[in-house]
């Protein structure tokens, strides 16, 4: 998320306001995670991978579950912007400029691979180790050497630096590529099992 707040506050107006904004949503955000964190802890010896599931019925999580509802919903603006600037960035010609039309479609598509993935995916640990496994290993691992070897005078450079570049970017190839496929194997066999399990309950309520 830090990385999306630098981005944001490059092509802001009011630089020194969204300075504000940020010291006070990450406060709000922080609370609200402490107050997951300590009540979960405190309550629940052996939580499940939704802890609040442990919570059903209570109205003081209740209400903490919808702080945390407004605050992921709230976030999707903050990390759209700077992928919908690289992806038109990435498709426009060199040296032209914005195209905003182009953006609000990559912000509508965006919008909607969202909520297709919370809607085929309904396990929110399954929704995490994807936003992990394609996050983690394409910011950490595949974005950085990448862009450090398309510049053309980095490329020049010494070659034991240009090479762990290359082995870097390999390796984060690898890493993503092969973290997300399990995952999506995980979450469909997951599925399957799940699906199995309520036909043999069916058939024997029938029988």
């Amino acid at each position: 998320m830090i990385i999306e707040v630098f981005a944001v506050r490059a092509e802001a107006r009011e630089r020194e306001k969204l300075g504000q904004s940020v010291h006070v949503a990450m406060t709000i955000v922080v609370f609200i995670m402490c107050v997951v964190g300590i009540v979960g802890a405190l309550a629940v010896e052996s939580p499940s991978a939704n802890i609040l599931t442990h919570f059903a019925g209570e109205r003081f999580i209740a209400a903490v579950s919808f702080g945390l509802l407004l605050m992921i919903t709230l976030l999707f603006p903050l990390i759209n912007f700077p992928m919908a600037v690289a992806l038109d960035s990435l498709f426009s010609p060199r040296g032209a400029g914005p195209n905003f039309g182009r953006r609000r479609l990559i912000s509508f598509l965006g919008l909607v691979a969202i909520i297709g993935m919370d809607t085929l995916v309904p396990d929110v640990d399954s929704v995490f180790s994807l936003a992990g496994s394609l996050g983690l290993g394409l910011m950490a691992f595949t974005l950085p050497p990448a862009a450090f070897l398309a510049i053309k005078d980095a490329r020049r450079g010494r070659f034991v630096v240009v090479a762990l570049a290359i082995l870097l970017l390999l390796a984060g190839v690898a890493l993503t590529g092969g973290s997300t496929s399990f995952t999506i194997y995980d979450i469909a066999t997951r599925n399957t099992t799940a699906t199995n399990s309520s036909s043999a309950v069916s058939n024997n309520t029938i029988v």
